[in-house]
């Protein structure tokens, strides 16, 4: 079984059909199928709720107030829950409530994203103040370096300065004069050395040459005596 309800909204022509066996549930808006991407044995919910949007009533209310037939139970004999559930479809308050939750999930994400930008804010200042600490370092080193260049490049002219002011041939003679004043230093050192050696050696033939007089006369006493 099919049925088809065709009507208009704000000149906007709209068509559902609904069948059991198979289930069945289309909604047509000015002609175009609008599909749905969780339907389940075609029946399906996204389309169920853009009926309900587009219509602006459940399917309770619709039953009702525009359908009215012996499946449907009285009103009266509802439950005080289902009554009141119906009467604040009537009045607009169930809207007002869809509305409230839905504000309620807008300002939950809001702040989600708001808690997000926030740590994106914080990663990202974070990062920037690593670079700026990193641009203070190497400017730091910049100053660093251009003051021990300014130093090096004075240390250097004044050098030069004083190089400029030297005696090349005055240095050149007096290195000259070093030179042989240092050679004959070596020689006079090699002859100290060899006098000093040979008095050492003079000294002990001397001594050995006393000891051997000393020697010699002891043993003419002694002759002497003998005789």
């Amino acid at each position: 079984m099919l049925v088809t309800l065709d009507f208009s909204v704000n000149a906007v022509d709209y068509r559902i059909e609904r069948g059991r066996k198979p289930n069945v549930l289309k909604f047509y808006i000015d002609n175009k199928l609008q599909e749905a991407q969780d339907e389940s044995q075609g029946d399906s919910r996204e389309t169920q709720e853009a009926i309900e949007r587009t219509i602006r009533m459940s399917v309770d209310m619709f039953k009702q107030i525009v359908v009215l037939n012996t499946y449907t139970e009285p009103f009266l004999a509802m439950r005080a829950a289902d009554q009141r559930t119906i009467i604040e479809q009537l009045l607009g308050i169930t809207l007002l409530s869809e509305k409230a939750e839905k504000l309620k999930e807008l300002i939950k994400e809001t702040k989600d994203q708001i808690q997000i930008e926030d740590f994106k804010i914080k990663a990202i200042e974070e990062a920037n103040k690593r670079v700026l600490e990193q641009v203070d370092g190497l400017k730091r080193r910049h100053r660093l370096w251009i003051a021990k260049r300014n130093s090096d490049l004075t240390e250097l002219t004044s050098n030069l300065e004083i190089l400029e002011k030297i005696d090349i041939e005055a240095e050149l003679s007096a290195h000259k004069l070093l030179s042989e004043y240092n050679d004959n230093a070596k020689t006079h050192e090699t002859y100290n050395s060899l006098t000093t050696r040979q008095q050492l050696w003079k000294n002990r033939n001397e001594s050995e040459i006393n000891g051997l007089i000393d020697d010699y006369n002891k043993k003419n006493e002694i002759d002497i005596n003998r005789n």
